[in-house]
């Protein structure tokens, strides 16, 4: 519309503000509610990048995709199917918040796809130009609702696709359908850059309120955190099997065997049992209760189901009987290559063995409290997966690394290394 700047900005601020309010009491109506909160907002994954891609990169994609080409020019499709092709690669290639890490050969699929594409509209241009104009013409109100109803109806991937999320999809992604009809708004009345801002300004808005606000102790977790974070196993369910899980102390060598029908593990640790039933490195798998972890057991599984489940679904099933029986839980944290990782086996404050020249001392620290004390120190990302709050003095030295791993593995029995890789880690703890 020929409108002044000023009276654009005018028309922008009243939609902003009844997008926001919208918004606001959406969010007190599901805090009545009780409802689990989103995947996506609970990540402990969250760095300056996801920060970035949420409120920058992923507006800017969106509008793209659903907005674009609400005027039907060229440029204009073709950019949509461009982003369109790329936003399917993100969510295949592990959701949202995995996009930095891309597969290249998803990459590659993606870029075949739109080259398919974009081949068949070239090839058969005056067609589908006409197509377009009489569809954009003639059914263009179809049109823009059903992309605001595409566009709400994506995030559900912010909640987890679902029975129950699918069932209440309308309620749960109210904010995106309003948030559509707002953006689709402004782009036709105002122009494209204007419903790309009115995205990028809501987003800001959202994460600062999540953080300060709905989920502030998200704050103490971001920028210096784990790329990703799940629970581990996935849920496996069996009709039919026998399971006998007892307590061993004699000392014969360890025997098991483990196959799609049977698993049997004989005077065998349970953190054994968990590496070998997890495919896992032994330094990879952490347990906060070493008693737990050393506890010695016989294991005898047979599956009668009737159903055909994968080898890799009955190690899971075992896995989660075993953890049910000792009340324990695993997380599972893929970690980025540079990081230091910091466990311990046994923390003692036993006299020095080694003492370092040039030194700091920590007073009463608990293995988080020395994680971050390092980062300021070292200026390194040292992450920790131990919530043990027992606390310890440490004597360490200033500015040595090297001498640094030495005296923490000596004297403390505390373990730093850094990944040259990006290497995934198992922590068990009980359930709370």
């Amino acid at each position: 519309m020929p409108l002044s700047i000023l009276t654009k900005c005018k028309w922008f601020a009243l939609i902003l503000l009844l997008n926001e309010v919208f918004s606001g009491l959406w969010f007190s109506f599901k805090e009545l509610f009780d409802y689990p909160p989103q995947p996506i907002a609970t990540s402990s994954s969250f760095s300056l990048n996801d920060f970035l891609l949420i409120i920058l990169i992923l507006p800017i994609i969106e509008e793209c995709i659903f907005r674009l080409h609400l005027l039907p020019k060229i440029k204009n499709i073709i950019a949509s199917i461009i982003c369109f092709a790329f936003f399917v690669g993100i969510i295949f290639n592990g959701g949202i918040l995995g996009m930095l890490t891309m597969n290249w050969n998803i990459i590659g699929s993606c870029f075949i796809f739109v080259c398919v594409i974009l081949m068949i509209y070239f090839i058969s241009f005056k067609r589908v130009n006409k197509y377009l104009q009489k569809v954009w013409i003639t059914n263009f109100s179809r049109v823009f609702f059903g992309m605001t109803i595409l566009f709400g109806f994506a995030h559900i991937l912010n909640w987890g696709v679902t029975i129950r999320n699918i069932l209440l999809l309308p309620l749960l992604v109210a904010p995106q359908l309003f948030l559509g009809l707002n953006c689709g708004y402004l782009r036709l009345k105002l122009g494209f850059r204007w419903g790309v801002l009115f995205h990028i300004i809501h987003n800001t808005i959202s994460v600062l309120v999540l953080l300060f606000i709905i989920h502030p102790e998200l704050l103490n977790k971001a920028f210096h955190v784990p790329q990703c974070k799940c629970e581990y196993p996935t849920k496996t369910q069996l009709d039919s099997y026998e399971l006998t899980i007892s307590e061993n102390k004699d000392r014969a060598l360890p025997l098991y065997k483990i196959s799609k029908n049977e698993i049997y593990f004989e005077n065998t640790s349970i953190k054994e049992v968990f590496t070998s039933l997890a495919l896992a490195l032994k330094a990879t798998v952490i347990f906060d209760n070493e008693v737990v972890a050393n506890t010695k057991v016989n294991l005898k599984f047979l599956n009668h189901s009737s159903k055909d489940h994968t080898v890799k679904e009955i190690r899971h099933f075992v896995i989660q009987q075993l953890f049910n029986k000792y009340n324990l839980k695993s997380d599972f944290y893929l970690l980025p290559s540079g990081c230091w990782v910091l466990s311990k086996e046994k923390v003692s404050d036993n006299e020095l063995k080694i003492t370092p020249k040039d030194t700091i001392v920590l007073r009463n620290k608990s293995i988080k409290d020395l994680s971050k004390e390092l980062e300021k120190t070292y200026d390194i990302e040292c992450i920790t997966l131990m919530d043990s709050q027992e606390k310890f003095d440490f004597i360490l030295p200033k500015d040595n690394k090297d001498e640094l791993k030495v005296i923490l593995h000596n004297n403390y029995n505390v373990n730093l290394k850094e990944l040259d890789k990006e290497s995934g880690y198992y922590y068990i703890t009980n359930k709370k």
